[in-house]
């Protein structure tokens, strides 16, 4: 059994939603929350992204956007809701 999460995988999912060879990363609908102070803090909600082969690929975002989590989501240190 995959330590990765079924909606994270390495296909890339076009605008039909057709799995394409060429990926090597794949989030459908993913999303990530943590408990701070009591209250539910979303990092991530519903994030889909597919990065192809060759592709170059940035994140570019303000503090707290949730860079650093779909990183660590991609690296499987953390799992996804």
């Amino acid at each position: 059994m995959s330590a990765i999460p079924d909606k994270i995988d390495n296909r890339s999912y076009g605008e039909d939603h057709g799995a394409t060879d060429d990926a090597v990363l794949t989030f459908r609908t993913v999303a990530k929350s943590f408990r701070s102070g009591g209250r539910r803090i979303d990092a991530l909600r519903e994030i889909s992204l597919g990065v192809r082969r060759g592709q170059a690929t940035g994140l570019i975002g303000p503090d707290g956007a949730g860079k650093t989590t779909l990183i660590r989501l991609a690296a499987g240190l953390l799992l996804p809701d």
